[in-house]
């Protein structure tokens, strides 16, 4: 069990040279780590580690594990005593400790992009004393556009096959409220660091105007008949604009667009803007559609062809979905 955290720990670390764990960690039994039970529980695969003249032993790495798991291990790195169960941990998408920030590499990549590990370690601090474990208001706000004067803003053309990117304006910030709940940890004889869950708010603006509070990892932990992902790979195509031609499908170019619900199908034009596109998928979900996201370097020809479950394509959900789809 030792042998298997210790590899866990590498792999979570690999890319953090300058992080320090705290001494005490070393003397945690990893029997009763709660983060590496989990760990083990989510692990696909276990991969082979040789050390010591091609001996080889079982190891285990973050691929596979959630945010949570790897934000509990962090958690006893930090303080060498912490014991945190994951699923308290589940709503959690950045640790800010002493001059270190740890925040899920979900939240600074592109919706479609997956990361060699769940968790990216910066350096910086938020200002603040103890270990802050930073999660979404439960309720995140959405602009809305009820007045007269903003109807100008939504109109809904249809998509014409080219992918350009018309949320340029479009900016990430982040902030705090004053609302926060301490973290019960046992007492370990030590000198401890108070930790707590700070409200942290992620906001979409276009340009000066806020758009929306956003919670990005729920988002993306949506089921599958609210978010498909992952199922046209990677690879570019060669489509010419025309290939669009001829289908029911609308173009969405600007949160407006987004958020009053289009009368039909439509395509968030938000090519190559990857924050556009992580902001577009919270407020699309909670709004009620169904998302589907189209690697970059692809189309809507590419799009509408594939196969999501050998027997339904993309075009079919489009034409007898009774819930708005929004393609991404």
């Amino acid at each position: 069990m030792t042998l298997l955290g210790m590899t866990f720990i590498e792999s979570l670390y690999r890319d953090s040279p300058d992080a320090t764990v705290d001494v005490r960690a070393v003397q945690f039994d990893f029997h009763k780590a709660l983060w590496l039970d989990s760990a083990i529980k989510q692990s696909i695969t276990r991969k082979t580690v040789f050390v010591n003249d091609n001996h080889a032993i079982p190891g285990l790495s973050v691929h596979g594990v959630n945010t949570a798991t790897c934000f509990s291990c962090i958690a006893m790195m930090e303080t060498g005593s912490y014991n945190l169960n994951p699923d308290e941990l589940k709503n959690v998408f950045a640790i800010g400790a002493a001059d270190s920030l740890y925040i899920a590499s979900a939240l600074i990549q592109d919706p479609v992009s997956e990361s060699p590990c769940p968790v990216k370690r910066f350096i910086g601090n938020i200002g603040r004393a103890g270990m802050a474990f930073m999660v979404p208001p439960k309720d995140p706000e959405i602009r809305s556009y009820d007045k007269i004067d903003e109807w100008y803003q939504y109109d809904h053309q249809e998509f014409d096959g080219t992918m350009e990117d018309c949320f340029k304006g479009t900016s990430l910030h982040i902030s705090f409220s004053e609302a926060f709940q301490a973290i019960n940890v046992d007492f370990s004889g030590g000198r401890d660091v108070e930790a707590y869950f700070l409200e942290t708010l992620i906001s979409v603006h276009d340009r000066e105007v806020w758009i929306a509070e956003l919670d990005v990892l729920g988002a993306l932990r949506s089921r599958e008949d609210r978010l498909v992902r992952g199922f046209l790979g990677s690879k570019s195509c060669s489509c010419q604009p025309d290939s669009a031609r001829g289908t029911k499908i609308i173009s969405i170019d600007n949160f407006a667009e987004m958020i009053v619900p289009p009368r039909q199908a439509g395509i968030i034009r938000a090519n190559g803007n990857w924050q556009a596109r992580l902001a577009a998928v919270p407020i699309c979900i909670a709004k009620g559609y169904r998302v589907i996201l189209k690697p970059e370097g692809t189309c809507w020809g590419c799009l509408s062809k594939v196969s999501l479950d050998n027997t339904t394509t993309v075009a079919s959900i489009l034409e007898d979905s009774d819930k708005v789809v929004v393609i991404l």
